[in-house]
């Protein structure tokens, strides 16, 4: 008897101390869901949303007849690829850029209006319009009094520039060929910059002579028409062309390129940039009366298309015509 009391004792004390561990496991088990609750209720509440900004500033410019150039700003936060949009009232076309890309090079068709945006997953930028222009580097402009061709046409053969000569006896066209020439001192007393130089639209040689006209912008750009993006409509340019400048100073003194924005009299715009010799920095090379300047050409062969479609420059007309003065 005593052996089975002493048994059902520890059976029953077993079992105490199994209910011990049963009711210890689940005081464990509420403490570890409380803490769990307690780490998801915080999580909750410190956890932010990253959003993504929108892209901005789409710029252009022409790199040639069939290529466009744009850069954009990226969005805050924007670390992945963007997109851009392509339309030209036909097609549309998407290039998906790199991770980092704020630039690239589209091919476009020669003489389409392109509206082109730029999307990112925050969100699209707005739109600009742009147009290919045909480009013609190193086009060496001699002053009126040397002997070399001081005459510059725009759409030239094969609608490249080209210089032609101002002498009707050798070039009997070149009343209706010649948009700009260099003009100088020794031909015109009313030429007063020191360098004797300016770069003119052929009706201030003679005013029967094609009329071609300068913007009033001023823009010196390290690099050129390469870097030269805008996002500019020369809608007000081209309706009021007469009343802007008839001439371009040349400046005495080392500068950047110097970008002119110019309209011809069919309508044509283009830019035209007089670039700085590359030993001595001033804007013409030479000496004497052989002094010429350098320029490349991005010529628009469509007329009267702005550039781009998103205003970005003002105009104030003066009335007349006058010399761009040197700034």
């Amino acid at each position: 008897m005593k052996f089975n009391a002493h048994a059902s004792s520890s059976r029953i004390f077993l079992k105490s101390n199994n209910t011990m561990k049963i009711r210890t496991t689940l005081s464990s088990l509420c403490l570890l869901a409380m803490g769990g609750l307690f780490f998801a209720s915080c999580t909750q509440e410190t956890a932010t949303t990253n959003t993504v900004g929108t892209p901005s500033n789409v710029m252009a410019l022409s790199k040639s007849a069939n290529t466009i150039s744009i850069k954009w700003t990226r969005g805050s936060g924007d670390t992945g690829p963007d997109t851009i949009i392509v339309a030209n009232g036909t097609s549309t076309s998407n290039v998906v850029t790199t991770s980092t890309a704020t630039q690239t090079d589209l091919t476009v068709s020669p003489g389409v209006v392109s509206t082109i945006t730029v999307a990112s997953t925050g969100g699209r930028s707005s739109s600009i319009s742009w147009m290919p222009a045909v480009r013609t580097n190193d086009v060496q402009i001699f002053e009126f009094s040397s002997s070399g061709s001081s005459g510059l046409q725009l759409n030239g053969p094969n609608g490249q520039a080209r210089t032609v000569s101002m002498n009707l006896n050798t070039n009997p066209n070149a009343q209706g060929e010649v948009d700009f020439l260099l003009d100088d001192a020794q031909r015109d007393n009313g030429i007063t910059t020191p360098s004797g130089l300016s770069f003119e639209g052929a009706q201030v040689f003679d005013q029967t002579w094609r009329n071609s006209y300068i913007a009033n912008d001023q823009n010196y750009i390290a690099g050129g028409l390469d870097s030269f993006y805008s996002a500019t409509d020369f809608s007000s340019f081209l309706s009021t062309a007469s009343t802007q400048h008839n001439s371009y100073d040349i400046p005495n003194s080392p500068e950047n390129d110097r970008v002119l924005t110019v309209v011809t009299q069919d309508g044509n715009l283009a830019k035209i940039d007089i670039k700085p010799d590359p030993t001595t920095g001033l804007l013409y090379s030479g000496s004497g009366t052989d002094r010429y300047i350098t320029v490349d050409v991005s010529y628009q062969p469509v007329a009267h298309q702005p550039y781009a479609a998103r205003p970005a420059h003002h105009y104030y007309p003066s009335g007349h015509a006058p010399r761009l003065s040197v700034q």
